[in-house]
């Protein structure tokens, strides 16, 4: 069986298209609002957890930014999250943006 050229050009951009929704949809984001604890994280990242810990829970940053062999940033866009490694512990968190999937922890 012989295809067309548009044939094959629609078949290969359907391939593309699903091959696209699937890697996308690899990418877990949470459902559940993460809770912002001061003195203690962000949802499941903890200050003083190890930055190997960070990409188990949330994954491959982004962006990743280093300023030294001792400090780097791990952007998460979707999250709105960047966070601080000092020593390859977490020191910092920064909320980039606000969306919902932030709410603060009553002290």
């Amino acid at each position: 069986m012989k295809t067309s050229g548009w044939q094959g050009i629609t078949t290969l951009a359907l391939f593309a298209l699903i091959l696209c929704g699937i890697l996308v949809g690899c990418r877990k984001i949470s459902e559940e609002p993460m809770i912002i604890e001061p003195g203690v994280g962000v949802g499941r990242v903890k200050f003083g957890m190890p930055s190997k810990e960070v990409r188990k829970i949330f994954g491959k940053p982004d962006f990743e930014m280093s300023d030294s062999q001792m400090t780097k940033s791990l952007v998460y866009n979707e999250l709105g999250l960047s966070i601080y490694i000092f020593k390859g512990l977490v020191k910092d968190i920064f909320q980039i943006r606000t969306s919902g999937y932030f709410q603060r922890k009553s002290i």
